[in-house]
């Protein structure tokens, strides 16, 4: 398969992965059980003085998968499809992708990144084994270095690969989070906010944003509660092991 097909073939893939992650979250707020699960635990943290008085509930998909040692397998694949991209990105003369400004920095930029953090990857799950990474992303990369040889860029890639990876998730999917610096990352994972997030973002000011009872669920099946405020993620409980009954 030539790279162009690939190109397109891949990036029609992280398209169906976007419509079912966004199809999960309409699931997620559709589903009763865990709204009245929410509403519970808000009405229990609140009797125990455990919340601020102002703090605004919501409910978030997440991701409760545990860690796995990456795959030897995965890695070796990984690194074949990594090199073979980077090469088309040479031969094939493609244009780098325009580099991303940064986030401005305020409030609800911070609870962005909490709920993201809290969350702990629901959205990565569809990174699978190509990160989202394109020739694109590849070629912004060597632009940015001229001075690097292709076996430098793949290895530069490589050694952000983290020992441990999330079961069933993106490659880079680790203990903190995405293993890959932003610089490196492609736009899908610097930019992409589920529909809960996006929801939120737009009813709440964007310098001081009021404290989140964050209500988590993978699946329908609530995985953690936490607060987000400007001192950053408070864990206030967490899902019992697998295999319990669910809310």
């Amino acid at each position: 398969m030539d790279p162009a097909e690939y190109n397109r073939n891949l990036l029609a893939r992280l398209d169906q992965e976007r419509e079912r992650i966004e199809n999960e979250d309409e699931v997620a707020r559709l589903d009763a059980a865990a709204e009245a699960f929410a509403a519970r635990a808000e009405r229990e943290l609140r009797l125990a003085g455990a919340i601020p008085a102002d703090a605004v509930r919501a409910i978030f998909p997440a991701n409760a998968d545990p860690l796995a040692a990456q795959d030897p397998a995965r890695r070796a694949a990984f690194e074949k499809h990594l090199a073979e991209m980077v090469e088309g990105v040479v031969l094939g003369g493609v244009k780098a992708e325009p580099a991303e400004a940064a986030p401005p920095v305020n409030g609800r930029e911070a609870m962005t990144a909490g709920a993201c953090a809290a969350c702990r990857g629901s959205c990565c799950r569809a990174g699978g084994d190509h990160a989202y990474l394109t020739e694109e992303t590849v070629a912004r990369s060597l632009e940015a270095h001229p001075d690097w040889t292709l076996r430098r860029i793949v290895d530069l890639y490589l050694e952000h690969l983290p020992a441990e990876s999330t079961l069933n998730s993106c490659i880079y999917h680790g203990p903190k989070g995405c293993g890959l610096p932003r610089a490196l990352r492609s736009p899908t994972c610097n930019t992409y906010l589920c529909g809960k997030l996006t929801q939120l973002r737009a009813g709440v000011d964007d310098r001081h944003p009021p404290p989140i009872l964050a209500l988590m669920f993978d699946h329908g099946r609530w995985a953690r509660t936490a607060l987000l405020d400007e001192n950053g993620v408070k864990l206030l409980a967490e899902s019992p092991p697998p295999g319990s009954a669910s809310p």
